[in-house]
């Protein structure tokens, strides 16, 4: 943005450009972790319920399955990822980026 053409018609003032992307929801961010990382149909479905705020209990009441059953998913998808705890595995799908898509 330092010089050419467009500077030209720009603000004096006017110095960066901004991009704009969408950002994926839960359960596309979960997809893609699925894929990137092979993980399960289930351990998606509580990846997904993570992402999207809740809880491990909250997340296991709402996949009708035991603490015992989210506990041993987790601790799946963080051997799959190479992430020991919740927080780094947010970190990660907040990382996530989707693939570009080239135009035809």
């Amino acid at each position: 943005m330092a010089g050419g053409d467009l500077r030209t018609r720009l603000r004096p003032q006017a110095a960066a450009a901004v991009f704009i992307g969408a950002t994926p929801d839960a359960d596309t961010e979960a997809k893609m972790m699925a894929t990137a990382y092979g993980l399960t149909p289930a351990e998606t479905r509580l990846l997904a319920n993570l992402l999207a705020g809740h809880t491990l209990a909250e997340t296991a009441d709402a996949l009708a399955i035991a603490m015992t059953t989210a506990k041993m998913h987790l601790e799946s998808i963080f051997s799959k990822t190479g992430t020991h705890r919740q927080a780094e595995l947010m970190l990660l799908a907040s990382r996530t980026v989707p693939p570009a898509r080239s135009a035809v």
